[in-house]
């Protein structure tokens, strides 16, 4: 008798407990704060990256750590062949008096957006070498990709990486209304002029005028960058109408 009292009395306890635990789970609030936290995740996979809260003050302290006695080196912003390449687009920008600005190393995602977050995704860590682009509005209008001699690599999963990498920007800016424009290594200064041209809908000097005098000294026509012995190209002191910033 006593053991079945026992037994009961935990019967009893059992199905209190299950009736409370089954009232909280149908509990409004509940299911409210459930739907609620569904929503929000949905609203951030939706958005994206864009939806994520930019970080502000100073750095955490494991992010301090990663680089705390670690020297860092300055390095060129643009290579030898770019640096080149950026010099004749001053000069080709000087000679059609356009008002434009140029800037190397530019991520997609910065000018580049969609709706769609894994293709923002694919786009947005992908850099243009140089961008020229109108200070009136700051839009881009032009997208310039120097395929030099070390664009392809030296394998073949290496040149696979190139292709698909050059497929994702022309796509890019093909469906964002962008002119994206290819240089070789072997592009002559004519070439180059008749391609920015095509590029841009720009019409050529029909006859060569007279060397305009330029702020600091310089002439219409001359090369705004001097070879140096190192092989880069240094700045001459003037202004020019075509301000590299980044």
């Amino acid at each position: 008798m006593e053991q079945q009292n026992v037994d009961q009395a935990l019967t009893n306890l059992l199905e209190i407990a299950l009736g409370i635990l089954g009232e909280a789970l149908l509990s409004p609030l509940l299911w409210a704060g459930i739907a609620f936290y569904v929503a929000y995740r949905l609203t951030r996979w939706r958005l994206g990256p864009k939806f994520a809260r930019t970080p502000e003050g100073p750095p955490a302290a494991g992010e301090a750590v990663i680089i705390d006695g670690v020297a860092c080196d300055a390095t060129p912003l643009m290579n030898r062949g770019e640096h080149a390449l950026a010099c004749k687009i001053e000069d080709w920008a000087h000679k059609r008096r356009l008002d434009l600005r140029m800037s190397p190393e530019v991520s997609y995602g910065a000018f580049v957006k969609t709706r769609d977050p894994n293709a923002w995704r694919t786009v947005a860590f992908k850099r243009a070498d140089l961008v020229l682009w109108d200070p009136r509005d700051a839009r881009v209008r032009l997208v310039i990709e120097f395929d030099g001699r070390g664009h392809w690599g030296r394998s073949g999963d290496e040149r696979s990486r190139a292709r698909r990498s050059d497929a994702v920007k022309n796509t890019a800016a093909t469906t964002a209304g962008i002119p994206l424009l290819r240089v070789r290594t072997n592009h002559s200064v004519e070439e180059l002029e008749e391609l920015l041209d095509r590029a841009l809908g720009v019409r050529a000097p029909a006859e060569a005028s007279a060397p305009q005098p330029r702020p600091g000294g310089t002439t219409e026509g001359t090369a705004l960058c001097d070879q140096s012995s190192d092989g880069y190209s240094r700045r001459r002191r003037s202004r020019p109408s075509l301000r590299a910033t980044r």
